[in-house]
């Protein structure tokens, strides 16, 4: 069973989630779909996200507010690398409902010009539209990939971290050297930003 709102699994029985008070289902819907939950606004007001529940309330339109560090624990970015918590809440509405929910709370914030979702970084969050991925580069040369950026014996990390690095549109080869190690090279032009990710990844990754 899991939670619509949070995505936390639990087991057989238990009918609702323990941090979100919503029913749970037997298979989390598909993002974009009618009953999956969008987030509409994020943020560290307080009195703010209740206001908003509130409102939504009113207009007939459910919604979930749960603390940030809640929502974020069981949610990953494309890089497939676990969000950190943060302070705040976000609401949560369902997707049928994220227009006349957005505009609700374009109405409140307009009446509070001082807010300002909780001065967070906000990341375009609209049902059904997925974030851009950068896309592989078509007809690249793998001769070009010079530059090792990782190196282990672990296939179950290196298909981790390769998975991870072709998700930004980095991309790779592999080298099989001594000691049944592999060795995975990028083109000099991404190091740098290859280095960001496989460090990002590889300390998201639970220890063995």
């Amino acid at each position: 069973m899991y939670c619509p709102v949070c995505k936390a699994e639990y087991r057989a029985g238990i009918r609702e989630c323990a941090d979100c008070h919503v029913a749970l289902v037997a298979k989390l819907p598909e993002e974009g779909t009618p009953s999956a939950y969008a987030v509409v606004w994020k943020g560290e007001n307080a009195a703010f996200a209740t206001e908003l529940v509130e409102e939504l309330g009113s207009a007939g339109i459910e919604s979930v507010a749960v603390p940030l560090d809640v929502l974020a624990r069981n949610r990953r970015d494309f890089f497939d690398v676990a969000e950190k918590p943060l302070f705040g809440s976000a609401v949560s509405v369902r997707t049928r409902d994220y227009k006349a929910a957005v505009r609700i709370k374009e109405r409140l914030l307009a009446q509070e010009p001082g807010e300002d979702e909780g001065g967070l970084e906000e990341r375009a969050e609209v049902p059904g539209v997925a974030a851009r991925v950068p896309e592989m580069p078509l007809d690249w040369d793998p001769a070009s990939a010079t530059l090792e950026l990782w190196r282990g014996e672990d296939t179950a990390t290196l298909k981790f971290v390769e998975d991870a690095l072709h998700g930004v549109g980095i991309p790779t080869r592999q080298d099989a050297v001594g000691g049944g190690a592999t060795v995975l090279f990028v083109r000099p032009e991404d190091v740098e930003r290859g280095g960001e990710v496989v460090k990002e990844v590889l300390e998201a990754r639970p220890p063995k």
